[in-house]
């Protein structure tokens, strides 16, 4: 896989959990930084904020919030992209 996902690009597949979809992969970051990720919520899709269009792996890094958190706050509880990105977990 060489396909570049934002900001992230694949290294090397690292493992998977029992769906096919938890396929984890070694990626690695414009700014230099790696990081295991499941590869579902790296090509899931972009969110753009703030002038940026990044996805949930990559807000995560920027935020510290999980990507299945964003993700939830978005589509199950319908809230604002803003308010998703930006308010702390409990």
């Amino acid at each position: 896989m060489k396909e570049k996902y934002g900001l992230l690009t694949p290294i090397e597949y690292s493992h998977s959990k029992i769906k096919k979809s938890d396929q984890y992969w070694l990626f690695k970051c414009d700014c230099g930084k790696e990081k295991i990720s499941r590869l579902y919520d790296v090509i899931k899709g972009k969110i753009n904020f703030n002038n940026r269009n990044l996805n949930l792996s990559e807000w995560s890094d920027i935020t510290g919030i999980k990507p299945t958190t964003i993700s939830k706050r978005i589509d199950k509880y319908g809230w604002s992209v803003e308010e998703a990105l930006t308010r702390k977990p409990k």
